[in-house]
């Protein structure tokens, strides 16, 4: 727009200080090479559409039409223009997750009593997590059966608890178990199971 002035249509250019360009908003018909990602013009029907404002509030996606709305002025403040009688919605959907365990059973063999550092006959656990979208975290967060319980280690670790990081770029990793028996172990078969919680990364 000529210097001073605004109309229903135009262009905001902002500089810094050192006249490097720091954004720019096209708003109506402005024919910036691109009319097609303008934000809206600036005609107004009521009180209820007097202003453009970004949504969400800060939100910069470099396409105008996507980052403004029409709505009520809120001078010397952010834009905060939920009504009192609606309410906002955000969400960040994160990347889909593949999560694979091999074998599907452990199996131990037939073990000593009080015997430690029992391999599984079919180890090592292979977490494998290729088509995953995004790095995955695997924690252990329960074991169930007798002697697994307080016997079974990952890695030379307490298998409760036990966590692995793995990055989807390099989505296979390998973890050994082993069982400790303790002395009292009536003899016969035992059974048990692992609980993996899977899930993304922390924000």
């Amino acid at each position: 727009n000529p210097e001073g002035s605004q109309s229903n249509d135009g262009q905001l250019i902002l500089y810094n200080s050192l006249d490097q360009l720091i954004d720019s908003v096209t708003y109506g018909d402005w024919d910036d090479g691109n009319e097609s990602d303008n934000a809206p013009d600036g005609n107004a029907n009521d009180y209820t559409d007097e202003c453009l404002s970004r949504m969400p509030n800060a939100k910069d996606t470099d396409n105008d039409k996507n980052d403004f709305i029409k709505t009520r002025c809120t001078y010397g403040s952010e834009n905060g223009i939920t009504p009192p009688n609606e309410q906002s919605l955000l969400v960040t959907i994160a990347g889909r997750i593949v999560f694979d365990i091999l074998p599907r059973q452990l199996n131990f063999g037939i073990v000593q009593p009080g015997s430690t550092d029992n391999p599984a006959l079919n180890g090592p656990i292979i977490f494998n997590v290729t088509g995953s979208e995004q790095d995955v975290n695997v924690e252990i967060t329960n074991v169930t059966g007798y002697p697994f319980e307080d016997g079974l280690r990952i890695d030379n670790n307490p298998a409760l608890g036990s966590h692995w990081f793995i990055p989807y770029t390099s989505p296979i990793v390998n973890a050994t178990p082993t069982l400790d028996v303790p002395e009292e172990a009536p003899p016969g078969q035992a059974e048990g199971t692992i609980v993996y919680t899977v899930t993304g990364p922390t924000p």
